[in-house]
Order: structure tokens, then sequence, then C-alpha cells
């Protein structure tokens, strides 16, 4: 009688000690799918912010509208030509010290924006010498109307 209780006790351990070997290398396989996911998600994040040299002359227009150089200084109090400054996706910009964050509901994530670390980030030195460099072509937007600032 006790040699068959042991053998029902082991064989029940066995199939229960299977049982769970068998879930956990499914949770094993579930959460390396779910680190996968995330990685997927992660990659596919949209950047908050863009090249500001990449932009055509009418995305310039609408962010900067047809501002010289020495214009963008006048209007912005208090910046040098050392600040740097980054144009955000969803319009505007980010100029200024420390770290920014931005919050996208679409994507349901939050992203940190540190403007002198971010890749799309240029000094406001450099903004005023594209300004300068695409005067022509933003003033001929602005005398066109075929462009309306934002």
């Amino acid at each position: 009688m006790k040699k068959t209780i042991l053998s029902i006790f082991s064989v029940f351990t066995i199939l229960i000690g299977g049982y769970f070997l068998l879930n956990l290398d499914s949770v094993n396989s579930n959460a390396q799918i779910k680190d996968q996911r995330v990685a997927e998600h992660n990659n596919k994040k949209m950047s908050l912010t863009k090249n500001i040299y990449s932009m055509s002359d009418e995305e310039l227009y609408k962010e900067f509208g047809d501002l010289s150089g020495e214009q963008l200084e006048e209007s912005i109090p208090g910046i040098s030509d050392s600040d740097k400054i980054v144009v955000l996706s969803a319009g505007g910009q980010l100029m200024g010290d420390g770290k920014s964050e931005l919050v996208s509901y679409k994507q349901n994530h939050r992203q940190f924006i540190d403007v002198n670390t971010d890749s799309n980030a240029i000094s406001i030195k450099d903004l005023k010498e594209l300004l300068n460099s695409k005067r022509n072509e933003l003033k001929q937007i602005k005398e066109t109307n075929s462009v309306e600032l934002e």
C-alpha cells in the first residue's frame, strides 16, 4: 500500500513538475515576446523635433516667417548666438537650457527633449545664417501668399 501511494505521489509529482516546467517555458516565451514588442515600439517612436536643415522653404516660412537673422535676434529678447534651438514636429520651437518633457498622446509615451543635446538642435548663430541665406525665398513666399503662417 505504501509503495502504491508512493508511486502515485511520484507520478503526481512528475506530472505537476512537468506542468510547471512547461508553464515556465511559456512564461519565458511570453516575456521574450513582450520585450521584443517593446523594443519594436521604441524603434518606431517618431522624433518630436525636426532637422531644420532638411526643412523646405515653405516649412521654414511657417516657423519663422520672413525674418532675417537680425530680426530673429530682435524678436527674442535675451538670446545669444551660442543658445540652441529645435523646431518641434508638432509646430513651434523650443530653446533654452535643460530638458523639457513633451508627451505624445498618440503614441502613448513620454519623451524628453534636451535642447543642448538633441540631434536636431542648432545654434541661434547657425539659424540666423540659414534664414539670411534663404532670405529671398522666404520673401517670395510672403509676397505670393502661397503659404500661411501658423
